[in-house]
């Protein structure tokens, strides 16, 4: 809405309301860029293979490097299953 408030401030008559309504959906482009970009979190998409010889993919946030090769622990279950180091 501030961008809407600024545009208020330009012009007169028609010219004004256009302007505010410019600026109001220019803010909102700009509010939902940040939004989106605040939003934003790194992460590894990390194929396990295990023991057994069957594989499985996790994504989890990027809080913990991991090497090729290296042995890993599974931990959790479903949607909650994590990768950490052995």
């Amino acid at each position: 809405m501030i961008g809407g408030l600024l545009g208020s401030q330009i012009g007169g008559g028609s010219g004004r309301t256009i302007a505010a309504a410019a600026g109001a959906i220019g803010g909102s482009v700009a509010g939902k860029s940040i939004a989106d970009n605040v939003d934003q979190v790194d992460a590894y998409e990390i194929e396990v293979r295990r023991d057994a010889g069957d594989s499985l993919i996790v994504v989890q946030k990027a809080d913990t490097a991991f090497s090729v090769g290296q042995r890993v622990r599974l931990v959790g279950y479903g949607a909650n299953l994590n990768v950490a180091p052995y």
